[in-house]
């Protein structure tokens, strides 16, 4: 297969014009690509036929040792899956790239089997790029994130700081529930928004004044109470709706100007009004525009 355009190029080397099979790439996709009428060994070995200790390896570590001489077309969708992930480590690519390979698997078995992807082929210095629509897929296995929107590249960087630090909007949704809150700048790094006193920003922050601003702070950054607090942005709201989000309630608030969504143990009466209170060292103000 030869791109339509541009070329392929792995540690520096051009490797467009070379087999897919010697490009040192393997990818895994949400659905099986080999032969369902084998067994599991037959189909993990076709590329390491004669290194059976790797074989092996490989099958124990995706737990397929108990279905190797099964054939793969009587085995789940997650077992099938792990037969994929078996054959690429059996493989010791130099890339190996994810499009959302745990979607057959259900969400906490696909986690751990990236997991164990990773762990393994980490040692061989193998490149992983995963393709997910997942956040929390993307902020517990990846080094580095990208965003993408509309094939471009908005944003990059590590998990933490596209979480508590991002450039644009675009990111900090991304990855995560988040509250904005428009402002203005103001002279000596202060901004002004919506409520209460101007805000002064860190010094590594560059307020330009006059010029509109984007502040934004997550939901378990901020504590509910029935007063202001000092060293904070204090934001009267009342209480709109509770969310059940398993192990707790997103609970969203409004404002005489935006909406908000805190993280909360217990959900609240409708209509409570309440303060947020948002500790001025838990708010980012973005960098620039999608």
């Amino acid at each position: 297969m030869t791109p339509l355009a541009g070329k392929i190029v792995v540690d520096g080397k051009d490797v467009t014009e070379l087999h897919p099979s010697r490009r040192g790439l393997v990818t895994i996709t949400s659905h099986p690509t080999f032969d369902m009428e084998k067994s599991v060994l037959d189909n993990v070995m076709v590329y390491r036929s004669e290194d059976r200790t790797l074989l092996n390896e490989a099958m124990s570590i995706m737990g397929l040792g108990a279905y190797q001489h099964r054939k793969c077309q009587d085995l789940d969708a997650g077992l099938q899956q792990r037969v994929s992930m078996a054959r690429a480590l059996t493989r010791k690519p130099q890339v190996l790239i994810l499009n959302d390979p745990v979607d057959r698997l259900g969400f906490e078995e696909g986690l751990y089997c990236l997991q164990v992807l990773k762990q393994s082929l980490g040692t061989l210095g193998t490149t992983i790029l995963h393709f997910t629509s997942s956040r929390q897929a993307a902020l517990e296995l990846s080094d580095e994130i990208l965003i993408v929107r509309e094939a471009y590249i908005v944003e990059t960087g590590t998990p933490e700081k596209l979480y508590y630090e991002p450039e644009t909007v675009h990111g900090a949704s991304a990855v995560g529930e988040v509250n904005f809150v428009s402002g203005v700048g103001l002279m000596e790094n202060h901004i002004q928004c919506n409520y209460g006193m101007p805000i002064r920003m860190p010094e590594s922050v560059i307020v330009r004044e006059n010029a509109p601003c984007m502040l934004m702070f997550r939901p378990e950054a901020v504590q509910v109470s029935d007063r202001s607090e000092r060293g904070c942005l204090n934001i009267l709201v009342h209480c709109v709706e509770n969310t059940f989000r398993g192990s707790g309630y997103y609970t969203t608030f409004q404002s005489e100007f935006e909406k908000f969504t805190v993280y909360l143990y217990r959900p609240l009466p409708r209509d409570k009004e309440c303060v947020l209170n948002v500790p001025y060292s838990e708010i980012h103000m973005l960098q620039r525009e999608n």
